[in-house]
């Protein structure tokens, strides 16, 4: 061997140092040949550096994977509507968004706020005389009244006996019952979906975990489920289809219902469902008009994990997994959650769906309208994201 002095760009066969690779922190190995201390301590050093610039990416599935309600319950409840014969009801991303505000988070006040709106079907909607309290149906009735002038009561006045009539009690159980049925089979459908694998992840998703899993040196994948979903609808099993077993292989899985003590879990499983939607919106989802410009966070219409993940169970999880918070970079699908991460000291990015559009989502470092190039979430961008954060 060459007793020469070593350069800068000399390798172990050129006489400088020689290095085995090493397998983990505990059984690192090193052979110097012609080395002091100092390059001892440098190379131990270095090694250090590599080990903490790997960065743990934990996504949410619900939201951030599958668009739960925008592919999901819409699409069920579309599918409902046209399994019970009611032609012409469809529900775009806009009014399920509208819906979900103002009918408090829930599938039948959704349903109810609708029917009341736009009217029953005939065969619940029996021809009773009622006063009409619609405040905007009124002024249009006015407005229209001013152009044409609209027939009086007294055309009417044959139809005024109560005989063969239903009581308003009798026309207020019959609707209740067309709900409480269209909700039934609005569930049924959402299963159907999943056995049919019609659920769909979002554009872009598999490209994104490929990309992760190739650079599994730097990147360590967990995904979180069930905090916008309960098991029984299976959404983590439609999402994991989607993606393959080589991807399943290559990720982790945990369930929000593992970062959660037992007092909590069984606290977040009693939450009504509008209970864990009005803190996003500020108040009593119920209040909400039609219209209503407000964003909210929908966590689910039954009862949600998501409220689990807070700022503190959040950091509990990265440091079970040997990393430090802010080597975490956090993809969610709400506010509360990405908010969450950002207060325990990772990088949170939300991948807006559908319901987000247009809002403004304090606490958030990032927000995304999907996964790939231009204004979506990549590697590259992850991998940027976590070199500055590690200087």
């Amino acid at each position: 061997m060459s007793t020469s002095t070593p350069t800068s760009t000399s390798r172990a066969h050129g006489g400088g140092v020689v290095r085995a690779r090493w397998r983990s922190r505990s059984s690192r190995v090193e052979r110097r040949v012609g080395t002091n201390a100092a390059s001892a301590d440098e190379s131990e050093f270095e090694n250090d550096q590599l080990e903490s610039k790997k960065t743990l990416v934990v996504i949410e599935c619900d939201g951030a994977v599958v668009d739960v309600h925008g592919d999901g319950h819409r699409v069920a409840f579309n599918r409902a509507f046209a399994s019970k014969g009611l032609n012409g009801v469809t529900w775009d991303h806009a009014e399920y968004a509208s819906l979900l505000r103002s009918g408090g988070g829930t599938p039948y006040g959704m349903c109810e706020r609708y029917f009341t709106f736009y009217g029953y079907p005939s065969a619940v909607s029996p021809a009773t005389k009622r006063k009409i309290e619609n405040d905007e149906y009124m002024q249009a009735m006015k407005r229209l009244q001013e152009i044409v002038p609209l027939a009086t009561d007294e055309m009417d006045s044959e139809d005024d006996s109560e005989e063969g009539r239903a009581s308003a009690e009798d026309e207020k159980r019959m609707r209740e019952i067309f709900l409480r049925d269209l909700i039934k089979e609005k569930d049924n459908q959402f299963g159907l979906m999943i056995d049919e694998h019609a659920l769909k992840i979002r554009s872009g998703v598999e490209r994104f975990l490929d990309d992760c899993i190739r650079e599994n040196d730097k990147i360590q994948v967990l995904l979180v489920s069930e905090t916008g979903s309960n098991p029984s609808e299976r959404v983590l099993d439609a999402a994991m289809h989607k993606l393959g077993e080589l991807r399943a292989a290559g990720i982790s899985v945990m369930n929000a219902s593992d970062l959660a003590a037992p007092s909590s879990m069984s606290q977040a499983i009693q939450k009504q469902k509008g209970d864990l939607l009005a803190p996003e919106i500020g108040g009593d989802l119920q209040r909400q008009n039609l219209n209503s410009d407000v964003i909210i966070d929908a966590g689910m219409f039954s009862s949600s994990l998501r409220s689990v993940l807070t700022a503190e169970t959040i950091t509990e999880l990265a440091v079970s997994r040997g990393f430090d918070p802010k080597n975490v970079i956090f993809i969610g699908g709400a506010l509360s959650t990405c908010s969450a991460a950002s207060s325990a000291g990772c990088f949170s990015v939300m991948v807006r769906t559908q319901l987000h559009r247009g809002g403004e989502f304090p606490g958030v470092d990032s927000v995304v309208d999907g996964y790939g190039a231009g204004e979506g979430i990549t590697l590259r961008r992850i991998l940027a994201i976590s070199g500055s954060r590690s200087r």
